[in-house]
């Protein structure tokens, strides 16, 4: 009787044990989908913004050859005023 309950205690002391060590490796792989998720949310907001900066390169590339074109015209016509005024 005694050996049985003192088997039975260890056994009881075992599966803690058990548990303890699936609740660890639970929190781990938790902890590691929640860090995949995350690097998966910065990557799409990297992607985004590197979307985002060759939109604004296109427009500033787009707004210096029209800007371009207006000094071109400019000294044109400043050429054209000054020929005229002489």
């Amino acid at each position: 009787e005694r050996k049985k309950v003192l088997e039975m205690q260890e056994q009881l002391h075992d599966l803690k044990k058990e548990c303890d060590v699936l609740k660890e490796a639970n929190q781990n792989l938790v902890s590691s989908a929640f860090d995949l998720e995350r690097e998966r949310e910065w990557r799409q907001r990297e992607n985004t913004l590197k979307v985002q900066i060759a939109q604004l390169e296109a427009t500033l590339k787009s707004d210096l050859g029209e800007k371009g074109s207006i000094i071109d015209r400019y000294s044109f016509e400043r050429d054209a005023h000054e020929k005229l005024q002489t």
